[in-house]
């Protein structure tokens, strides 16, 4: 629509062809001020010599205000290997340097780096390798660079800040890895050669945050780190572990953190931590491990666990201790202990429910513990014996548990065991020996006579599978009102079948046979006797008939 009674009159045109040139002119000096900030960030660019390996830049824009941006940067160390991709990185420039003799390093105010993704790897001895990759050179210690802010004009080097926006961290350490994103970090050179900054990142439920400061020396860099986290999986940080252990970690959660880190220089890095962990699930030596929960502190040398609780195969332990790591191999220093360990947890094929209480001293290597103790049990009830006041000692190597010097009362008698439990195939192996024995409360008879036994036990996962094998021996004693010198034999269990054979039963008489079996209810039932081998007594007619009068009373019995 036409602007009415507006004459546009000669000193009108010359006043706005003056403006649009003027607009021109600047749009024209701001787009030169734009190109010289992308020529000097292209000749910075391809001058560098601080990153060790390769760095190739996509493209680089210019703004009119002199920022500058770069697109698909990828560096590589001299291996090849990817340490960093950022799509879109933002420098921004004072447009005054720009148009001033002061132009430099020291004119970019932020440098911004959007969606970095920074791949890092870390080797015991090595340490970090961003750390190796980045180089001072002793002659820049004498440049602006590594001048303080001097006066205004002075040429210095970049003292503004560096910032990571939307990022993802990637640290590598074998063939494990730890993966976060939405990484955000500020890092400021305001006070260089003295850098500080903070960084925050998150992995599922899991948060990340720091704060750092780096003192940058020609020497070597100062790095000092402090990081704190929450709720981060154990699973990921047990596995960059460097170290062959027979533990497996599936759950659970690291639920604070409080971590300082130190670098100088070539030196390893320096470690100090503390924290709890909560709900670990995994397996150790082939048993299940559920439930843990405790605190942890380390360092360089160990790692120290306090007040640690939890489950192995469902029993309750409690462990203290310390791995030592400041040499190869790990050396464990462990204490485990529990007030009720149900024994047939480590096999069930025992059959035997009955709580114990052990305490054990765990050493060796991870991948190859060791562990030594002693357990005692208040009473446990098999299908053939009553125990009381057991105890025993137990080591353990490679997967065998092995049980020696283990004693308990048994019918007023007592019964030594040794054996072993391999824990992989759950399965088991003892030999008893019992001596003593009241026979009457043990074979629920009314044979009367001190009883003891040898036997070898086996089995393996169901108790329905265990098997029992030896031999008896009842000193003299009596059978239902009958007197006999001895009565022995051997028996025979497999699963809930039990039988007695070459009973042999030496009586005023003679010498009877027999066998028998355990019938339902647990009760011996035996065979007929055979009485063909009773000799008959020859030398007083008292003794004849008295002889004759048990003959008959071992047939009624039988």
């Amino acid at each position: 629509m036409p602007i009415k009674n507006f004459n546009f009159s000669g000193k009108h045109k010359i006043i706005s062809v003056a403006v649009i040139a003027a607009f021109l002119l600047l749009f024209g000096f701001v787009s030169w001020a734009g190109g010289k900030a992308a020529v000097f960030i292209k000749e910075q660019a391809a001058k560098q010599d601080f990153l060790e390996g390769t760095v190739s830049i996509g493209d680089v824009r210019a703004a009119f205000s002199g920022d500058v941006w770069l697109s698909d940067i990828v560096w590589k160390d001299p291996d090849g290997k990817l340490v960093a991709n950022i799509p879109s990185l933002n420098i921004s420039v004072r447009l005054r340097d720009i148009l001033s003799t002061s132009f430099g390093v020291g004119s970019i105010q932020t440098i911004t780096l959007e969606r970095p993704e920074l791949y890092l790897s870390y080797d015991p001895k090595g340490g970090l390798n961003v750390l190796r990759l980045i180089k001072v050179k002793e002659n820049q210690s004498k440049s602006a660079a590594w001048q303080p802010a001097g006066k205004p004009g002075e040429a210095v080097g970049f003292r503004g800040t560096l910032e990571i926006a939307r990022g993802l961290l990637e640290i590598v350490s074998g063939e494990s890895r730890l993966r976060y994103e939405n990484l955000e970090s500020k890092l400021s050179y305001a006070s260089f050669p003295k850098t500080a900054g903070v960084m925050q990142a998150k992995q599922n439920k899991a948060d990340l945050a720091g704060k750092f400061e780096i003192n940058h020396d020609p020497a070597g860099n100062k790095i000092d780190l402090q990081i704190e986290g929450r709720s981060l999986a154990l699973r990921d940080f047990f596995e960059m572990i460097p170290v062959k252990s027979n533990v497996k970690i599936l759950e659970g959660n690291i639920d604070t953190l409080q971590a300082t880190i130190t670098a100088r220089g070539d030196e390893p890095l320096k470690m100090r931590a503390q924290g709890d962990f909560s709900n670990i699930k995994g397996e150790a030596a082939s048993i299940a491990l559920d439930s843990f929960k405790g605190a942890f502190s380390g360092s360089q040398e160990e790692i120290v666990f306090t007040n640690v609780s939890g489950r192995l195969n469902g029993q309750p332990v409690g462990i203290n201790g310390k791995v030592v790591i400041k040499s190869e191999p790990y050396k464990l220093d462990v204490k485990i202990a529990s007030d009720a360990f149900r024994i047939d947890a480590l096999s069930p094929g025992m059959g035997i429910n009955a709580p114990l209480a052990f305490n054990a001293d765990i050493t060796g290597a991870p991948d190859a513990p060791q562990a030594k103790g002693s357990f005692s049990v208040a009473s446990l009830k098999t299908e053939q014996l009553e125990l009381i006041n057991g105890r025993g000692n137990f080591r353990y190597d490679k997967g065998v548990l092995n049980i020696y010097d283990a004693s308990a009362g048994a019918y007023g008698g007592i019964v030594n065991a040794n054996g072993a439990v391999k824990l992989d195939e759950k399965s088991f192996a003892f030999n008893l020996k019992g001596s003593g024995l009241n026979s009457t409360a043990m074979t629920e008879t009314k044979i009367q006579g001190p009883l003891s036994f040898n036997a070898r036990a086996t089995g393996a996962g169901d108790p329905s599978a265990a098997a029992a094998a030896g031999s008896f021996a009842i000193g003299k004693g009596d059978f239902n009102g009958i007197p006999f010198n001895s009565l022995t034999g051997d028996f025979n269990k497999k699963g809930d079948e039990m039988f007695f054979s070459n009973i042999t039963i030496d009586t005023l008489a003679g010498v009877a046979h027999t066998n028998a079996s355990v019938s339902t209810g647990g009760k011996i039932k035996f065979d007929n006797i055979d009485v063909n081998t009773i000799k008959k007594q020859t030398v007083e007619d008292k003794i004849k008939s008295r002889t004759g009068k048990i003959t008959d009373a071992i047939k009624k019995i039988f």
